[in-house]
């Protein structure tokens, strides 16, 4: 476990990382709090495999919500969930959450039971991809994808899911709502109608999603909203936000081997005017995209997909053997109140392909158009890794991001840290990124199909701050992996 030494250690170097020139007013970061603790599960021999290490206390990929009945309180509730002891060959143990009372300062650790590594859990053998969302009557949903073992090692299993009604220190209604090979699911609950949440997973390269109406004690049937099982898109990273201006919701996403092709269409009306607009459409080619597609019934029908831009990263640069899984291909997504919607992604145009950047795209009427990406700078000497993004009530954006050297020598284990950059123009300019937590090796993180792995998401939720987790090293290969937590006030 990373001792409290530690954690103020990362808090120091957070604080006192040297600033780049910026227009913005700097962000305060607080200083780190640990929200993992020793595993709940070091006793669990669940989804053993001979040819498979289990790294205990290996805490990955966390996620995030704020409860929007305690914004502004003394009491602001989070809940954070994520991957406790990962496996070398996928998933991990279980999922475990912390839930917090105080805005961050303390946390109460819990497990989801979802695995049979936890007490009544689910009888399944791991689980990864966790997801957190809160209602607007303070209903928490979380959802996860789970495995179970065969001869071929960690096979997908489906999606589950469980809902808390007390702030995440218990949970409730867990159940298996959908049985395949599924992959990175996540889970919306809608801002503005109690009882409702969405979820939205792949499966066989094609986007599904099911709706709860009561709060999370049943599902409605997953159905395919993207994509064809004969003529898949290779869609892969689902997210959905909620328009409350419009009464719309919109499903960001990333299409394998497929290009957009832009069409000019005019017409002439009677009087002799001539009108054109642009038409787009997806075909098969060599580029990655990311798209969106849009329902203004609930999820009953959805629109074919908008494309947004396309995604040029070229993952980490300047190291040679193994890298940290980077993000790349998997979009976050983030709504204001007025319906302006923000994308970003790992990407290197803004280098001419020589490295990544985070890029910000935006739209303004719903998701039809969308502005050309702009970049939030990275320190000097750095690439961004696993970005993710936020929006405030005052329209403030904010964007997390792993710092990793771009180096000309070779590195098996570069330092990264956590970086925060924050925009207060809509998404059309970054000031100067500030230090979350200062640097930690990659020696000390584990391996995931071929990469050091912190996990191809962290965790971003906004109040009246930025509330932060991330998965952070210790200093040794064989230390433990721990979340913490931060919150950035603009």
């Amino acid at each position: 476990m990373i001792t409290r030494l530690s954690v103020a250690l990362f808090a120091c170097l957070a604080l006192t990382s040297p600033a780049l020139a910026g227009s913005a007013p700097t962000p305060v970061v607080s200083p780190l709090a640990p929200v993992s603790g020793p595993s709940p599960f070091a006793s669990c021999a669940v989804g053993a495999d001979a040819a498979a290490t289990n790294h205990l206390n290996a805490d990955v990929e966390p996620q995030i919500a704020v409860n929007p009945t305690t914004i502004g309180t003394q009491s602001v509730n989070l809940i954070a969930v994520w991957q406790q002891d990962r496996w070398d060959d996928g998933g991990a143990h279980g999922i475990a959450a912390a839930a917090s009372f105080d805005g961050g300062a303390t946390w109460i650790e819990t497990s989801l039971p979802f695995t049979g590594c936890s007490a009544n859990g689910l009888s399944f053998d791991r689980a990864s991809d966790p997801w957190v969302s809160f209602g607007p009557d303070g209903t928490a949903y979380a959802s996860a994808l789970v495995d179970t073992m065969s001869a071929q090692g960690p096979q997908l299993a489906g999606v589950v899911t469980a809902a808390s009604r007390d702030g995440g220190k218990t949970w409730a209604h867990v159940q298996q709502i959908d049985n395949g090979e599924d992959d990175k699911p996540s889970i919306t609950a809608d801002p503005t109608k109690p009882g409702v949440a969405y979820a939205v997973w792949d499966r066989a390269d094609t986007g599904i999603f099911a709706k709860t109406s009561d709060g999370g004690v049943t599902w409605s049937k997953p159905k395919v909203i993207v994509g064809n099982p004969a003529r898949p898109l290779s869609t892969t990273g689902h997210q959905i936000v909620v328009d409350r201006k419009r009464h719309a919701l919109d499903d960001v996403f990333g299409i394998y081997g497929t290009k957009a092709v832009h069409n000019m269409v005019c017409h002439k009306a009677s009087s002799g005017k001539k009108t054109c607009h642009t038409t787009v459409r997806l075909v098969p080619g060599k580029s990655y995209l990311l798209a969106l597609i849009r329902s203004t019934n609930g999820g009953k029908k959805w629109s074919s997909p908008i494309p947004i831009a396309e995604d040029r990263s070229v993952g980490l640069v300047g190291h040679v053997g193994l890298d940290l899984r980077s993000g790349e291909g998997i979009p976050e997504i983030a709504i204001d109140s007025t319906g302006r919607m923000y994308v970003d992604w790992p990407d290197g145009r803004f280098s001419h392909e020589q490295y990544d950047v985070v890029a910000v795209s935006t739209s303004t009427d719903g998701g039809k158009h969308w502005k050309k990406p702009v970049a939030a700078p990275v320190p000097t000497g750095e690439q961004a890794a696993v970005p993710s993004i936020g929006v405030d009530r005052h329209g403030d954006i904010g964007v997390t991001f792993y710092g990793v050297p771009r180096m000309a020598t070779p590195d098996l284990a570069p330092s990264v840290d956590y970086q925060f950059a924050l925009s207060h123009d809509h998404g059309a300019h970054f000031g100067t990124p500030v230090g979350v937590a200062g640097t930690f090796s990659l020696s000390g993180a584990r391996v995931a199909a071929g990469a050091y792995f912190l996990g191809d998401y962290e965790g971003l939720a906004v109040g009246e701050d930025f509330y932060a987790v991330l998965a952070a090293a210790d200093r040794t290969e064989s230390g433990p992996i721990d979340v913490l937590f931060a919150r950035v006030r603009p």
